[in-house]
C-alpha cells in the first residue's frame, strides 16, 4: 500500500475500489481531486542570475539604465529591477491533480525611444531551469516569445503574435551562443548570452531588436536592430 498514497487522492480511490466501482469513482475524478503543489526551487547557478540588479522594489525608485547608440541617440530604461518569486508567468503546466509553483528571476527592459519592451525570466521546471525571452512593440504586430533550456541546450521555435490568433508559430528557431567575454563601453562581462532572432530579421521593423546580449550577472549589456544601429547598455 505504500506506492499507493502518492498518487492523487480520486485515482488512489478508484485503485482500491476495483472494477465498476473503480470506473464510477475515475469518472468522478475532477470533483474528488484534491490539488497538491510542488514547489521548484531554481537551482545554481540559475538562482543567483542578475544579482548585479537591484530587487524590484518600485518602478520608479529603481535606478534608470542609460543607453547610447552607435549613430549617437540615447535612451533610457527606467524601472529594472530584478522580479523574484514564483509568479504565473512561464510557469510549468501541471498534470493530474498536481500543480508546480516555480521560482523564478527576470528582468523587464522599457525602451522610451520606440516604445517596445523586452522581457528575460528564469524559471525552474522539473526538467531543469528554462530562460524564455520576449519582446514586444506596437509594430511587430504585437511581438515574438520563445525559451531556452539551459540543461539540455534545446531552444524552441519562435511565436509571434497576430492580432487574430493569438501567438503563432514561425517555423523559425532562434541561435543561442555562450560568449566566454564581451567588452562593452569599457566593461568587460563574462560570460555573456547571444541570442539571435531570425523572424525579427526577417519580418521586424527596422529598430526590431533581432541579436541580444545578456550578462547572466547583469542582465541586457548590448542589442543590434535590423537596420545594423547596435546599442549599449551601461547597468
Amino acid at each position: 500500500m505504500g506506492p499507493l498514497l502518492s498518487l492523487p487522492t480520486c485515482r488512489l480511490t478508484g485503485l482500491l475500489l476495483g472494477g465498476l466501482a473503480a470506473a464510477a469513482a475515475l469518472s468522478g475524478c475532477g470533483s474528488r481531486c484534491i490539488e497538491e503543489y510542488k514547489e521548484l526551487r531554481l537551482e545554481a547557478p540559475y538562482n543567483a542570475y542578475f544579482q548585479g540588479r537591484p530587487a524590484q522594489a518600485s518602478y520608479y525608485s529603481t535606478p534608470a539604465i542609460p543607453a547610447r547608440s552607435s549613430t549617437g541617440l540615447t535612451d533610457s530604461y527606467p524601472g529594472v529591477g530584478v522580479n523574484i518569486g514564483g509568479g504565473y508567468d512561464d510557469q510549468p503546466e501541471g498534470y493530474n491533480c498536481l500543480s508546480f509553483r516555480s521560482q523564478s528571476r527576470g528582468l523587464d527592459y522599457g525602451a522610451s525611444l520606440y516604445g517596445y519592451s523586452l522581457k528575460f525570466n528564469v524559471v525552474q521546471y522539473p526538467d531543469g531551469p528554462r530562460l524564455f525571452v520576449k519582446d514586444f512593440s506596437r509594430d511587430n504586430p504585437g511581438g515574438t516569445r520563445f525559451h531556452y533550456r539551459f540543461r539540455t541546450g534545446e531552444v524552441s521555435e519562435i511565436e509571434f503574435r497576430d492580432p487574430s490568433s493569438g501567438y503563432v508559430k514561425s517555423g523559425l528557431r532562434p541561435e543561442v551562443r555562450e560568449l566566454t567575454a564581451l567588452t562593452v563601453g569599457g566593461r568587460t562581462y563574462a560570460p555573456v548570452w547571444r541570442l539571435t532572432n531570425p523572424y525579427l530579421a526577417g519580418q521586424g521593423r527596422a529598430t526590431a531588436a533581432t541579436v541580444l546580449y545578456f550578462s547572466p550577472e547583469f542582465g541586457l549589456v548590448r542589442f543590434e536592430q535590423r537596420d545594423g544601429t547596435v546599442w549599449d547598455l551601461t547597468p
